[in-house]
Parts: C-alpha cells; sequence; structure tokens
C-alpha cells in the first residue's frame, strides 16, 4: 500500500527556496536571477532564499539584483542546510551542468544521495521539492523519496542532455536601482517555464488545485514544445548546401595553412552544435507522484 502523504500548502512564509549552481559559467547564475525575481513577485522573502554557486566572481552578477544574503559555495551545503530552521517545505532549483555522478561543482560532485540526506537534513520540514535542469538529471531518479521527510524530484531530462536556448524576456530584469540589467541569455528552457508556473499558477489536470504534479505537466509541455519548434527551424539551418560547403573546404584546403584549418575547424564545431539540438531528445520525468498531488500552492 502506498504511503499516505498530507496535504502541504505551499505560502511565501512558510517555505524556504534554495538554489544550486555548480558551474562556473555566469549563464546558470541568470537562470538563479530569473528564479529570485520571480519568487519576489509572489511575495517570497529574500531571507527566505538561499543560493550554492561555484562562479568565482558570482557578487557581479548577484549583487546589482539585490542577491547578497544566504550565498554561499556548492562544498557548504550540508552544513548550511543544517541550520535552516522554521519552515514546513523546502523547495531545491538546480541548474548548471550534470553527470553519471550527479550535480558537477568545481569542488567535485553532489551525487543523488548526497542531496537526499542534506535536503533531508533541513531541521522540521514536513516535506520538500526538487527540480533538475541540467543535463542526465534522470540519474537522480528512481531512489528512495517516500522515507520522511518525503521528497518529490523532477527532471527537465531523463539520461540526455538538456535544451538551453537563449531567451529573450519582455521586461528585463533590473538591478535595485531601477536599471535594466538583464533581458537575454543562454536560459535553461524547463527551468524557464517552471519559474513562469510559480509567478502564476494554472491547474493543469483540472482538479482544482494547483499542485506540483500541474507544475510539472506545464513545464514538461511547454519546453518540449519549443524544443519541438526549434528543431524545425534547424531541419532548414542544417540544409545540404551548408554541408557541401564544409565538404568543399575540407576537400580542397585540407593540407592548407593553420588560417585556414582554424576556419574549418569553427564551421564543423557550428555543424555539429546544430546537429546536437536537432538530435536532442528531452523527456521530463516526476518521481513521487502521490506526494506531487498533495504539495498545493
Amino acid at each position: 500500500m502506498p504511503p499516505i502523504y498530507p496535504t502541504c500548502q505551499v505560502t511565501p512564509v512558510n517555505t524556504c527556496w534554495v538554489f544550486i549552481d555548480g558551474s562556473v559559467e555566469p549563464r546558470f547564475l541568470y537562470d538563479i536571477i530569473l528564479g529570485v525575481d520571480s519568487l519576489r513577485k509572489i511575495g517570497v522573502s529574500d531571507k527566505n532564499i538561499y543560493c550554492f554557486n561555484d562562479q568565482p566572481q558570482a557578487a557581479l552578477y548577484l549583487a546589482p539584483v539585490g542577491i547578497t544574503q544566504n550565498t554561499f559555495s556548492t562544498d557548504q551545503l550540508s552544513n548550511e542546510l543544517a541550520k535552516i530552521s522554521g519552515f514546513e517545505q523546502v523547495f531545491v532549483i538546480v541548474t548548471g551542468h550534470g553527470s553519471i555522478s550527479g550535480i558537477d561543482t568545481k569542488h567535485g560532485h553532489i551525487s543523488p544521495d548526497a542531496l537526499g540526506r542534506a535536503v533531508r537534513g533541513i531541521n522540521g520540514i514536513k516535506g520538500g521539492f526538487i527540480a533538475f535542469g541540467q543535463c542526465f538529471a534522470g540519474v537522480f531518479n528512481f531512489i528512495e523519496a517516500s522515507s520522511a521527510p518525503p521528497l518529490v524530484y523532477i527532471g527537465a531530462t531523463n539520461l540526455n542532455p538538456s535544451l538551453s536556448r537563449t531567451i529573450q524576456l519582455s521586461q528585463p530584469i533590473n538591478t535595485v536601482a531601477g536599471a535594466p540589467f538583464v533581458d537575454s541569455w543562454m536560459a535553461n528552457v524547463f527551468l524557464l517555464y517552471l519559474f513562469e508556473w510559480i509567478k502564476s499558477p494554472l491547474d493543469v489536470d483540472g482538479d482544482g488545485s494547483c499542485t506540483i504534479m500541474d507544475l510539472f505537466k506545464y513545464a514538461g509541455t511547454r519546453s518540449n514544445d519549443l524544443l519541438r519548434k526549434i528543431k524545425s527551424e534547424l531541419f532548414f539551418e542544417i540544409d545540404a548546401q551548408k554541408a557541401q560547403q564544409l565538404s568543399f573546404l575540407v576537400k580542397t584546403h585540407g593540407n592548407s595553412d593553420p588560417a585556414i584549418q582554424v576556419h574549418i575547424a569553427s564551421q564543423q564545431r557550428g555543424i555539429n552544435d546544430l546537429l546536437e539540438s536537432l538530435h536532442l531528445h528531452q523527456e521530463p520525468w516526476l518521481l513521487n507522484s502521490n506526494f506531487a498531488r498533495q504539495i498545493i500552492f
């Protein structure tokens, strides 16, 4: 018999929010900035938000938008989460890079088991939710999620790369002084739609409640719909003419000077990048569906 979970109501004051980014690439910090901006718009206080990242100059990106408190490196995750108290739920959002080892960080990696133990180490929580935007997020699937406090896991993709795309916000995210700060970057598409749902929850399944199950269905459907659109565009971008041009360069300049070789390598990388997106297969997943239906916004 499956466990019976209590209903958990998410409010701006009873839930803490944790962002994890083990990469040194600045673009992932913009995913966090978008997430924090979305939470602020629904009334979440900055003191309820925790950021763990390994970008050595993160303050240059986070401080202008007022993300200055509760910021740590990823190797402090377990210790700092253990200090948190006074919340009923925890929401964890992971961006950056993933691998077969879990979450890649500057200090090594965070394994699925280690992350689960760290999240469950938060004092007094009744349950938690963890969203993975990174590649190979399925490494975190099929692990034990029902023991107390129970956890819900969702992933942008299973054992495949995840989709990132240059996006353009309709309105820029401003600095604390009110100046435009960022409106375009190479964003994690699944997390983009996850934050969109959080700002304006939608009852996708029509059961009368806006739950984590609805969030999952919304973010998964919207991100894969965009992926389908992108693939149709890439099909025309990677045309026979472009491939023929590369083949001609290789045949006629294969042993020429280094400058031509650099150009050929650049052309090949460009085509490979397009092909990688064209053949990308992103299938979102959810673990612990019974509890997902009990976490209500």
